[in-house]
Order: C-alpha cells, then structure tokens, then sequence
C-alpha cells in the first residue's frame, strides 16, 4: 500500500502542478479538479485529463468525446483557490449542470448535504 494514490488528496496537486483540468470517474463519486492558484489560459488551451478508477486497485486514462458532461468539482478547490483561479469554474458551469442533470434527474439537493450545491447555477 506505500504506493498508493488517493485522488481527492491528489487531484488538486496535479490540476495546479500542471495547470490542468483533471476529472476523475468512479463508482462511488466522479469529481472535477481545477488548478488552485492559477489564472486559467484563454479557453482554447485548456488541457483536460480524465481518469477513471477501476478494479478497485489502479487508474487508467479515459477519452472523451469533445463537449461532455463534466462531474461536480471537489469541495476543497472552492475553500482553498486563489481568488484569480476563480475563472476556471466559469467556462464549464453549463456543463457541470448537465451531468448534475444526468446523474440525479430532476430531484433537487439538499444545500445543507452538499457543500457546494448553492455554488452551480441552476439554468
């Protein structure tokens, strides 16, 4: 187990080291990294990884298509970003929304269970 990788404490390490965009899928709750404490580059330079957790035990790259639902962003890039690594969010919120859409229908959170359910706009 020394070699074990933990995204939630990592993703956010390898979105800002690498002025990235990294979103990580698993069973038990898909997550959005943005860099902390970066401006973000104009829109067409945004680079985008996307990693999914499979087998209980190791990561693999994952290709989507252009345009796709992104899952919610982690928690912790909203309490600990730089006020300028704010823009980040801003291009992807429709699509943030759409997956929240895909993933939970029509059913509304409750903000006191979500720590950032009062953060994504409802269109």
């Amino acid at each position: 187990m020394q070699n074990v990788m933990h995204i939630f404490e990592t993703g956010l390490l390898i979105a800002s080291r690498y002025n990235v965009i990294l979103h990580s899928l698993t069973t038990t709750g898909s997550l959005t990294f943005f860099p902390l404490r970066s401006s973000p580059p104009p829109w067409y330079e945004h680079v985008a990884f996307t990693i999914g957790y499979v087998n209980g035990n190791h990561f693999v790259k994952i290709s989507l298509v252009e345009g796709h639902p992104m899952p919610r962003i982690v928690p912790n890039w909203f309490r600990f970003k730089y006020e300028c690594a704010t823009a980040w969010a801003t291009p992807y919120m429709t699509r943030i929304n759409k997956y929240e859409q895909l993933l939970y229908g029509n059913r509304t959170s409750d903000p006191t269970a979500d720590p950032i359910a009062n953060s994504i706009p409802v269109d």
